[in-house]
């Protein structure tokens, strides 16, 4: 569902428009759950052959609404975002900074990212075993490089030279950084 999250909310943005601009938009909304449907029956099929329903997660006994665990999927020194891929926080920088300017896609994107965190909060495993870092959110891999090109971008763009390569040097620090602790586990 996180996944369709931007596409459906930029169809709600444009589907204000005038009459036509809105009958365009249905059958491009049905060609994308559509392929979504696609994409998603190989996991169906898993599921299916796991625990004998289509849309029953076996990760799902995982869930707990009776604590959090938000506060270690970012700062837990065992696999926790700040240490093991700090690459994050400059990147939810970006996000916020597009969002506050109003920029929808960057609303979008970040609620992907924050709605991804929220059920890693109330996972009872959200380390995923013996797992390099957070390894639920490598499929966040876009959405981190999005929200720290617009904190580059837009620091570029600024008045003051020393921001933006004070970001450069912090971003390229944090991409090392997690280079250098996933190294001797691929060596």
């Amino acid at each position: 569902g996180l996944v369709l999250l931007p596409a459906g909310l930029e169809w709600l943005w444009r589907f204000g428009g005038r009459p036509q601009e809105r009958r365009a938009l249905i059958p491009g909304m049905g060609f994308l759950l559509v392929g979504w449907g696609i994409a998603f029956l190989p996991q169906a099929l898993v599921w299916h052959a796991f625990t004998g329903s289509f849309f029953k997660s076996l990760e799902a006994a995982a869930l707990s609404t009776r604590h959090s665990y938000f506060f270690s999927c970012l700062f837990s020194s065992y696999h926790g975002l700040a240490i093991w891929t700090p690459i994050f926080f400059p990147a939810f920088a970006g996000l916020l900074w597009r969002t506050w300017q109003r920029d929808k896609i960057a609303l979008a994107l970040g609620l992907v990212l924050v709605g991804q965190l929220a059920v890693l909060g109330y996972t009872e495993m959200w380390w995923q075993g013996y797992s390099f870092g957070l390894r639920n959110l490598t499929g966040s891999a876009f959405i981190v490089g999005v929200g720290t090109a617009y904190l580059l971008n837009d620091l570029r763009k600024s008045a003051k030279p020393w921001a933006y390569r004070a970001a450069l040097a912090l971003a390229g620090a944090c991409a090392l950084w997690t280079f250098l602790l996933a190294l001797p586990r691929y060596g």
